[in-house]
């Protein structure tokens, strides 16, 4: 299993400055929340270990968050990163997710994770998908299945499970 700090490096090597295609911490943090969806969907299992909380701009990863926080709202300067480190199933998962939404716009971002259940269904403040610690079990149930069921419903979600699907991805 991959440390959140390692699928914000993975996120950040895809910014393409040339192209525009940059990524402030505000969208970094909507695009760990839907790779721990996914993986959630895919694979019955969390990609990371860190817990994500919700907060009123959406999900976050709070070591994340504060790894880049000094960026404010400006996009985030792009790491070397040994991308020999990921297996070829994360990478093609956080490449999906990244095909999918990284076209959009923060501000987008934070407008389509908190129209989703498992934004709709826990408090501000609290965590948001999975947590690893016992006191968490049950909002890592309840969250597992409110997203898998949102996810197999939309059709953003279908078109990329096609897509992961083609590539040969392992579905559990």
């Amino acid at each position: 299993m991959l440390t959140a700090k390692k699928v914000a490096e993975y996120f950040l090597s895809l910014s393409d400055e040339d192209l525009g295609d940059m990524i402030s911490n505000s969208k970094l943090q909507k695009l760990m929340y839907y790779v721990q969806g996914f993986s959630l969907v895919l694979y019955g299992k969390p990609f990371f270990r860190e817990d994500i909380h919700s907060y009123t701009e959406g999900p976050i990863v709070l070591k994340i968050y504060g790894e880049y926080k000094q960026y404010g709202a400006n996009v985030i300067s792009i790491p070397n990163v040994d991308l020999t480190k990921y297996t070829n199933d994360e990478k093609k998962l956080m490449n999906e997710v990244y095909t999918e939404y990284g076209q959009f716009a923060a501000w987008k971002l934070s407008k389509m994770t908190q129209s989703e259940d498992p934004w709709k269904n826990t408090n501000i403040n609290d965590v948001k998908l999975p947590s690893l610690k016992a006191r968490g079990s049950y909002v890592q149930k309840n969250i597992i299945y409110t997203s898998k069921e949102y996810m197999l419903n939309s059709y953003s979600i279908r078109i990329l499970l096609t897509r992961v699907a083609t590539n040969s991805l392992t579905i559990a």
